[in-house]
């Protein structure tokens, strides 16, 4: 379970989400296993970071940037940034079954538009999903 987040505004590190939000969330099975293969060891009070920098320091984003981009650049990945990950996780969840109100609770969005932002679609869903329907009428697609 994952129950707490770390930014950085202004200079300032924070632990709150920017709507208050706070709460546990179960953790998908590949950051689970990531986190799992992290030294959990370091991790402490409520408040301490949940990842660090080389020499034990807090992690600062311009360090967090600088690996990623050499992680994507590494992976011959172009045009893909951390809050992509976000989309990617929220739009799995949504085609596992999710309600809005579930999609709502895992990306802590106050509204329907915010969370709808994270539900993507595609000629594969949509074939899918006229797939499903049919199947409920007793029908068969071709």
């Amino acid at each position: 379970m994952l129950e707490r987040q770390d930014s950085e505004i202004g200079g300032r590190h924070l632990n709150e989400t920017k709507t208050k939000n706070r709460g546990a969330l179960a953790v998908l099975d590949p950051g689970a296993s990531m986190l799992a293969w992290y030294h959990t060891d370091r991790i402490g009070a409520p408040d301490s970071p949940l990842f660090y920098a080389p020499k034990g320091e807090r992690l600062r984003p311009r360090y967090s940037r600088i690996k990623w981009n050499e992680a994507c650049q590494k992976a011959e990945i172009s045009n893909f940034h951390p809050h992509d990950v976000r989309h990617t996780g929220l739009t799995l969840v949504a085609r596992a079954g999710a309600t809005n109100a579930d999609i709502m609770r895992r990306g802590r969005h106050r509204t329907l538009a915010s969370s709808g932002r994270y539900q993507h679609s595609g000629v594969v869903r949509d074939r899918e999903v006229v797939d499903r329907v049919s199947a409920l009428l007793g029908m068969h697609t071709a």
